[in-house]
């Protein structure tokens, strides 16, 4: 599934997330607001209905909304990114149903994108529980209620046939939510929601649409209980994120501190009892690795953790997580190719229908049941030139040739 992934995007998920840890409302705001600042943008989220519509609201009127802003502060987290993920899935697959650029979506289609089954039964009502669904209408009420300013976010345009990048401003709400109502009993006048029309507001459909930076996202960030395994849904989010970025120069195994990973994740350190934080940020990645989200993850630095204030030094290792070869092949048509490898004759080629080497790599590769991320560690080359050897996109020569069949069968020319 593909979502979006530009820096803007990712800090917007991010923060809906955790809610309350970064909403916050000071003692001059009518309003909670949150800062959404990084290199490619700056800007704010506010939860708040539409501020051009509040200018004439008498004091209890105005107080009422600020009490259920406060609830709906309440009740935002991953779930609440998800849905954000599930819209953004299905606007970036073009499906709009009019030409404003709305979709429409059921309530089950939500469900059905969090991996979850309804209910099978010939005594009681079939189909997902009342409270799953009520769920997905107050996570979609955030959404609705949250008004983004942005000051300055980077942007890509077609201008005289070349694409140019510049620098725009924008605020608006984050999406347009219409419900679809239908009444299923006429003479109590009891009615249902069957599903909404939804279209991005302004600021995220400059951030969808022209930022032009999509993300592989993995079905296990919105199948993941959204309690019981946050951590794991916040690391899966943020790898796909990740590697979109680190595509751009192969540098998907760049190690990255344990630090870094659990402030991105929002886990805290427990200094009272330190192993615990251990146990359960190994178990996080345990936990993707079983579940195919990542290859193979391990430590690079050693540290003693039998010796007195072990977890300053531990939080400053660092660790190596491999994405699948589905990360890499996905990815390996939008990436720049400056090393291009030279067939035998010494012509550069992309595309080479003699690959025996290639094909042996592969063969050897699967055999050993290791990923591709894995063999290039093993090798000495980039993960990508690897997977383009294997598809036959390019043969080494020289010293990387030399390498791969050194790691085939230890001597040979092929």
């Amino acid at each position: 599934m593909s979502t979006g992934s530009s820096q803007a995007y990712h800090l917007i998920r991010s923060s809906l997330a955790v809610g309350s840890e970064t909403f916050k409302k000071n003692a001059n705001d009518d309003w909670f607001n949150t800062e959404i600042n990084g290199s490619e943008v700056k800007g704010n989220l506010q939860l708040s209905p539409d501020p051009n519509q509040l200018t004439y609201l008498n004091p209890n009127d105005l107080e009422q909304l600020q009490e259920q802003m406060e609830q709906l502060l309440v009740k935002m987290s991953d779930l609440t990114a998800d849905v954000l993920d599930i819209l953004s899935i299905q606007w970036l697959k073009g499906e709009r149903t009019s030409k404003s650029g709305s979709i429409f979506l059921t309530i089950d289609d939500f469900l059905k994108y969090r991996g979850l089954k309804p209910k099978k039964s010939r005594n009681r009502k079939a189909g997902y529980r009342d409270d799953q669904r009520s769920s997905i209408s107050y996570h979609l009420n955030i959404l609705k209620n949250l008004w983004v300013t942005i000051k300055e976010l980077k942007v890509k345009e077609m201008v005289d046939g070349q694409i140019k990048r510049k620098t725009i401003a924008v605020d608006g709400p984050l999406i347009f939510l219409d419900a679809r109502i239908r009444k299923i009993d006429d003479e109590t006048g009891e009615e249902e929601i069957v599903g909404y029309e939804i279209r991005p507001g302004l600021p995220l459909a400059r951030i969808l649409y022209d930022t032009n930076q999509v993300a592989l996202l993995s079905q296990k960030a919105l199948s993941y209980d959204h309690q019981k395994f946050k951590l794991e849904k916040r690391l899966t989010r943020y790898l796909s994120y990740l590697w979109r970025v680190r595509q751009q120069t192969n540098s998907y195994t760049k190690p990255i501190s344990v630090k870094k990973i659990l402030k991105q994740i929002k886990m805290e350190v427990n200094y009272q009892r330190p192993s615990r934080t251990r146990n359960r940020f190994e178990d996080t990645l345990d936990r993707l690795e079983n579940d195919g989200v990542i290859a193979e993850w391990r430590y690079i630095d050693f540290v003693d953790i039998d010796k007195k204030k072990w977890i300053e030094k531990w939080l400053e290792s660092n660790v190596i997580i491999f994405p699948p070869d589905e990360i890499v092949q996905h990815y390996e048509p939008m990436q720049k190719s400056p090393d291009i490898l030279e067939n035998d004759s010494g012509r550069k080629s992309k595309n080479n229908k003699d690959n025996h080497i290639g094909k042996k790599l592969m063969e050897k590769r699967k055999s050993l049941n290791l990923t591709m991320s894995q063999v290039a560690e093993q090798i000495g080359i980039n993960v990508s030139t690897i997977s383009r050897i294997e598809n036959g996109k390019s043969n080494p020569r020289g010293k990387n040739k030399k390498r791969i069949l050194d790691w085939i069968d230890g001597k040979g020319d092929l």
